[in-house]
């Protein structure tokens, strides 16, 4: 077994196991009719396609599977940083506002990379915060809070 068909195994089983997660959460929800769609009607959809697609990398990648082999070692501290950077975003984004939520999300979830710089880091986050402020708050309107609530008012 190659590693793209390890790969595309992991992919595959992720994409299942989420689908399935967001079918499940979806259920909780009234799903209505096409004609007249509930709140859980679209995240059904999307997580049943979700399964599908994992079904078929998965299958495709089993198909092309030649030789039974162990999956690679996962990357278990690449793994912890990104959950680590949206779970701190969640965290942050009430209390300290997307100005510093944002920079948090995106240089500790880049820590996960081998060659992380702060250059980039830094640069990446620059840009996906002025893009999300004119996106998010200017343009959708939403109650995004900027800035801490100290500093705001």
């Amino acid at each position: 077994m190659n590693v793209s068909d390890k790969k595309n195994i992991l992919t595959g089983a992720f994409f299942i196991g989420f689908g399935a997660a967001v079918a499940f959460g979806a259920t909780h929800y009234t799903i209505g009719s096409a004609a007249r769609m509930g709140p859980g009607y679209f995240p059904l959809g999307l997580g049943l396609a979700l399964v599908l697609t994992g079904l078929a990398v998965l299958a495709a990648a089993l198909m092309r599977a030649t030789t039974r082999s162990e999956l690679d070692q996962w990357p278990v501290r690449s793994v912890i940083l990104i959950l680590l950077s949206v779970v701190l975003f969640g965290l942050l984004i009430e209390r300290a506002g997307l100005v510093v939520a944002l920079p948090v999300l995106i240089v500790v979830s880049s820590l996960a990379h081998s060659a992380f710089s702060w250059r980039s880091a830094l640069l990446s986050s620059a840009i996906l915060l002025a893009l999300s402020w004119i996106i998010f708050i200017m343009i959708l309107g939403l109650q995004v809070p900027l800035l801490p609530p100290d500093l705001s008012a």
